[in-house]
């Protein structure tokens, strides 16, 4: 489901699509964008908010969307963004339970965590 699908009577413009994409440069951070969503797994299941089955699950399901995007998986650019590629992607793997992921986290929180992590990863790269 697109961010816009409620709000307008039908889809952007595929040049508009184009213009907005954001893939190229998130594909580079598939990997932080994993890691974040592992920790922030623990993290619902430590407060309460997923049973330690759901964590599991989740867990279990986001091994997997690293494995395929490790042999090459491309999200299309319908997904937007890794964020909503990864979560569509997990969903595809363990159902409802990937919805649930999302919980007490926005995309913003998502863009700055992904982001931090991946500069982290490239200034440890530039220190060796």
């Amino acid at each position: 489901m697109a961010l816009w699908d409620g709000r307008f009577e039908g889809s952007p413009a595929q040049e508009m699509q184009e213009f907005g994409a954001s893939m190229d440069m998130d594909l580079q951070m598939w990997r932080e964008d994993i890691m974040g969503s592992r920790a922030h797994a623990q993290m619902l299941c430590h407060v309460g908010l997923l049973t330690e089955a759901e964590c599991e699950e989740i867990l279990k399901g986001l091994d997997l969307v690293e494995k395929d995007l490790a042999e090459g998986w491309i999200p299309s650019i319908e997904d937007e963004d890794i964020h909503m590629a990864v979560e569509g992607r997990l969903h595809t793997h363990i159902g409802a339970t990937a919805g649930k992921l999302h919980t007490a986290r926005s995309r913003n929180d998502q863009v700055a965590t992904d982001a931090r992590l991946w500069l982290r990863s490239r200034m440890d790269i530039l220190k060796t």
